[in-house]
């Protein structure tokens, strides 16, 4: 018999990771043109993905403002861009390591 294990709590409260990579994105390129392009998505994709990490975080103030398909930045967005890009970087290096063993 198989032993049911109780929710990872900490899994289950992790932000989606395609509005993750929207975000690093969006926080690189500045325009949500540019980001669509960049991920081979639609600009309504990117803003929803954003907005989707929006809610997941409880930030209803916005972290990325929209004017004419520019990103301006708000104090969230920088405060938690930085981090979270090298944190994203530093994943995608470690997989890639481990696929050339």
């Amino acid at each position: 018999m198989v032993k049911q294990t109780e929710p990872d709590q900490t899994l289950i409260k992790m932000p989606p990771l395609r509005a993750v990579k929207a975000f690093v994105a969006a926080a690189r390129y500045q325009n949500f043109t540019r980001v669509a392009e960049a991920l081979c998505v639609t600009q309504a994709a990117i803003s929803r993905q954003i907005r989707e990490l929006e809610v997941h975080l409880g930030n209803t103030s916005g972290m990325t403002a929209l004017a004419s398909n520019a990103c301006s930045s708000s104090p969230l967005d920088t405060t938690v861009s930085a981090p979270l890009s090298r944190s994203v970087v530093t994943m995608c290096r470690g997989n890639a390591a481990s696929s050339m063993r």
